[in-house]
């Protein structure tokens, strides 16, 4: 169902005119609804201050426009994200909207946020939890965003089914005969040992899909801890790619999965492969495709949101790329190509800005680079949902700094009072193309640890020959823009997943004891991140439903290969032929332990570490080509 601006002026014309509503996080002002006018398409409302004075808080239509733009049923939203500058306006606009039937208030996260769900309205005029929808609709709609439909269906019938049923009764002294009756985790908890431990539960003739009666009662498990902690991650109740441009089944999608997944884990991505492959092009393709088709920037040579910058063999410092100070003629902040950039991605924080370093190691990046690399760590979610970072430049009341902000567009009042720093955007995404010759420099770990790598050394020579651009698909905030920054973020939602990935990582990590090359908490929230992220693209090449566990064992390859095997480098007293067996022995294995359907003969890891075992012939080896 998509949402229109009439059915929204009909939910707020249910509401009482000249009313006092809370806000949805109470305080002591107040919103009230004056006006819907249906010919104009306007909604009027004030913001009710503490000492009885009004603020005006109209949506036009243009506001409405936006609104149902953003709104998507039953995905969290946040007013914030969809009014930026709004002022405290937005306060009011969300406050007027959650006392509407079809809108209920929950957490994405630590997070407010508002959700419309259409199909079960609650009582006019007040503010409703999400958590207060029946929850067999709400466990239906987890189960069906958090696996393909096919084991999504086998969950929802095994959850009923007669062993389900008597668990329920037996751990509930026969008070609840229905699972969706128990909202109590150690109940849940008990009710799925009882279905394990009966016979019932693996009488199955047809071929094994991963569920069973146990299974569903994990799922059930899973969920009923998000819902009583009140934590709904973006991943754990949304669709994040739907409905309007599925990246889960276009092919184009499909192809570029890595690219855009690795990039919203972490918006700092190396590219890697021999000249030629198109590593610059397919920053500027991804730019593009944030792009309308038919947009005067899809058609340009340079959309508005890439940038590329060729480094040079003689940066040993950030003064050509970040800028430096002039005492020529007076003190000034001569201002490099990275700040110019960021300042134009303030300005547009719902599309992804894409920063191409092209030939990255010809300097080394941890001598020019070393404000972003310390800058990048410093990432975190604050209470509005929004990723804020430390200042890449401090401020200083110089007349180098003043002159610095003004070259920016911004003036030193905004600066002055502390609410605005030059931080680095949530939007902005940095990728540098890398080539391994006699003429470059090699990644150091401070490098490698904080960046996603991927290699393009496969070259298609019939590709490129009928479409001039390439057929990624639209992409957007969304899909390449990610809100949780750490493992903490991702976890309480996908819980499951979780404790699969650090299952995965102790075996492998253990492989790596004594070496330099173990891994560490950052690592291990990066996986959490990539393979979580990866959810959502839950359909093969051809629009085929894939198994959650298939999708899981994938991620870990493919971040396996990016954040493990790329540190690994040496001669044989650092890298022997014994230890990269061991370590291919353990990644194999425990793929094939997460999808016992996943073919890991063509396993990307596996096949880099052999790749990496006949390099050692020279008495040297590496991942780096």
């Amino acid at each position: 169902m998509k949402l229109t601006i009439e059915h929204l002026l009909e939910l707020f014309n249910q509401l009482p005119k000249n009313k006092n509503f809370e806000y949805v996080k109470p305080g002591k002002s107040k919103a009230q609804l004056i006006n819907v006018d249906f010919d104009i398409r306007r909604v009027d409302m004030v913001r009710v201050n503490d000492d009885g004075s009004t603020n005006s808080a109209s949506l036009t239509t243009d506001n409405l426009t936006s609104l149902v733009n953003n709104i998507k049923e039953n995905i969290p939203f946040r007013v914030d994200d969809i009014f930026r500058g709004g002022g405290n306006t937005r306060s009011t606009y969300e406050a007027v909207l959650a006392h509407t039937s079809e809108f209920y208030k929950c957490k994405v996260g630590n997070n407010k946020h508002l959700i419309w769900f259409p199909t079960h309205k609650h009582t006019i005029g007040e503010i409703t939890d999400y958590n207060s929808i029946p929850k067999k609709e709400l466990f239906t709609l987890y189960v069906s965003k958090t696996n393909s439909s096919s084991t999504a269906g086998h969950y929802l019938r095994d959850i009923e089914k007669d062993v389900v049923v008597d668990a329920v009764k037996k751990a509930t002294d026969n008070i609840y005969n229905c699972i969706y009756d128990v909202d109590d985790i150690e109940i849940a908890t008990r009710i799925r040992e009882y279905v394990m431990a009966d016979p019932r539960n693996n009488d199955r003739s047809v071929k094994n899909y991963g569920g069973y009666p146990g299974s569903a009662c994990l799922q059930y498990i899973n969920f009923l801890n998000n819902l009583l902690n009140g934590v709904f991650t973006e991943m754990s109740i949304s669709p994040i790619f739907q409905p309007e441009h599925s990246t889960s089944t276009s092919a184009g999608s499909y192809k570029y999965r890595p690219y855009i997944t690795a990039i919203k884990s972490k918006p700092f991505l190396l590219l890697a492969g021999i000249s030629g492959t198109g590593k610059s092009r397919i920053v500027r393709e991804l730019a593009r495709a944030c792009w309308d088709v038919d947009s005067a920037e899809y058609k340009a040579q340079k959309p508005r949101n890439f940038e590329m910058v060729q480094v040079k063999p003689n940066w040993h410092d950030s003064s050509e790329l970040i800028g430096y100070v002039s005492r020529i003629d007076g003190e000034k902040f001569v201002v490099g190509p990275f700040l110019k950039f960021i300042a134009k991605a303030w300005e547009e924080p719902d599309v992804p800005y894409f920063l191409c370093l092209d030939e990255m190691n010809l300097a080394p990046v941890e001598q020019y680079f070393a404000e972003y690399l310390s800058v990048v760590e410093s990432r975190k979610m604050n209470d509005d949902g929004v990723v804020v970072t430390d200042p890449i430049i401090e401020y200083e009341p110089t007349e180098a700094y003043f002159s610095l902000l003004s070259q920016l567009g911004y003036t030193d009042e905004e600066f002055k009072n502390g609410n605005k720093r030059l931080t680095i955007p949530q939007n902005l995404i940095v990728v540098g193309t890398v080539n391994m010759d006699e003429t470059t420099f090699s990644f150091s770990r401070k490098v490698l640890d904080r960046a996603m790598t991927i290699e393009m050394n496969e070259v298609d020579l019939e590709g490129g020959l009928t479409k001039r651009h390439e057929q990624i698909g639209k992409l957007g905030k969304a899909e390449l823009v990610g809100s949780a920054v750490e493992g903490v973020d991702v976890y309480a939602g996908n819980k499951d997943v979780c404790d699969r990935v650090i299952a995965y990582l102790k075996v492998v990590n253990s492989k790596l004891e004594g070496t330099p090359f173990k891994i560490a908490y950052r690592t291990r929230n990066e996986f959490l991140l990539y393979v979580v992220n990866n959810l959502p693209y839950n359909k093969d090449e051809d629009g085929n439903d894939l198994d959650q566990s298939f999708i899981i064992a994938r991620a870990l390859d493919e971040i396996t290969n990016m954040k493990i095997l790329s540190r690994i480098e040496g001669d044989e007293t650092k890298v022997s032929e014994q230890f990269l067996k061991e370590l291919s022995d353990a990644i194999k294995e425990q793929l094939e332990i997460v999808c016992g359907e996943y073919d890991t003969e063509k396993s990307i890891s596996v096949a880099k570490l052999k790749e990496m075992k006949g390099k050692l012939s020279s008495g040297y080896t590496s991942f780096w080509s």
